[in-house]
């Protein structure tokens, strides 16, 4: 049918509006007004992402002498990769990352990831928040857990962030299977047990215990089941072309072989790290270990999270090691196969 301007005079037609992708509209409602996910659909995408990352291809992720899937991802060398930090609830930084078009392109990151022409890379530590207002909320929340949670306002509201990011990711790894990946970290660890390789953890006001109990009072056995699957589903490392990447910088050297046993040892030394807590020597050595004896002179880096740093990032291990967990910014390292990470111009805002 032929347009018409408001005299009459026919004109051309309307340009017919975009549809906004479902995952994008799930995601700008988890940032803006997060709410609980249906406990039987978020059981659902726990147990099929848990499978997804546990059955990558071999070549992608080798396995142990078991059989079992290991701790490392060997990321597609031709393709770029987006690393992600630490998500800590941050719906919006999973929507902004999405929604991203690399400076030399014109198609979004989810438009990429459909396309299967780029890998995503997230470092981890999906549960407790850390935004400006998450102490005053932690410490509300500390509150009502002494009382059993006979009010829960604030820790439902810190579980409803947390879980809707969560479902958010979930829905992007099983969009873009083997095309996704997120490593463990240190929060990573709903039921805050000890073992293995995780500990407690306390911040604030005891986060680690509150969301376990929470998750015990409110959360069907389902979730909670399925919540650990998708925890035992994580690799602890990845490697890509001339990076190599994980949640906590590793606090002693690794060989390629002690990554993909996944040790409890090795989980604890690449999730739970503290800056100065390295061993001297253990960053250049893992990147020799993982991508050859060159490597470090190439332009190899290790890209990781863990702690949070002023500005866009900080330079750790002889500037070795890129940490990029700005908990207040929304940011990704852009690393691409034919050159070298520049922390200076390839951690962006998204």
């Amino acid at each position: 049918m032929e347009a018409k301007d408001r005299s009459g005079t026919p004109g051309p037609a309307p340009r017919p509006r975009r549809r906004t992708d479902e995952l994008l509209r799930r995601a700008r409602r988890a940032e803006t007004r997060p709410e609980l996910p249906d406990p039987e659909e978020l059981a659902g995408l726990l147990l099929r992402a848990s499978e997804i990352q546990a059955s990558f291809d071999p070549g992608i992720r080798p396995r142990k002498d078991s059989g079992a899937p290991g701790g490392l991802i060997l990321v597609p060398e031709d393709l770029p990769v987006l690393v992600l930090p630490d998500l800590h609830t941050r719906a919006g930084l999973l929507r902004r990352a999405l929604t991203w078009r690399p400076p030399e392109g014109s198609r979004s990151i989810l438009e990429l990831l459909d396309d299967g022409g780029v890998f995503l890379l997230l470092l981890g530590d999906l549960f407790h928040s850390e935004d400006p207002e998450a102490p005053a909320r932690w410490e509300r929340a500390y509150r009502e857990a002494r009382t059993g949670f006979r009010t829960r306002a604030a820790m439902d509201e810190e579980m409803a962030r947390a879980l809707s990011a969560l479902e958010i990711l979930l829905r992007i790894l099983t969009r873009a299977p083997g095309r996704v990946a997120c490593l463990k970290g240190n929060h990573d660890n709903s039921r805050n047990r000890e073992g293995g390789g995780d500990h407690g953890f306390y911040k604030f006001a005891d986060e680690g215990a509150q969301c376990a109990a929470w998750l015990e009072s409110f959360a069907p056995p389902e979730v909670r089941d399925a919540l650990v699957s998708f925890e035992e589903s994580l690799p602890l490392a990845a490697r890509g072309h001339r990076f190599a990447a994980s949640h906590a910088e590793p606090a002693f050297s690794l060989a390629e072989e002690d990554i993909i046993r996944a040790s409890p040892e090795v989980v604890e030394a690449l999730t739970w790290t503290a800056n100065g807590q390295a061993r001297p020597g253990s960053v250049r050595d893992t990147l020799a270990a993982l991508l050859g004896p060159g490597a470090v002179e190439s332009g190899a880096r290790w890209i990781s999270g863990h702690r949070p740093v002023q500005g866009r990032y900080a330079l750790r291990a002889e500037g070795l090691l890129v940490q990029i967990h700005a908990p207040f910014r929304f940011q990704g390292a852009w690393v691409r196969p034919d050159r070298p990470l520049d922390p200076e111009t390839d951690i962006l805002d998204l």
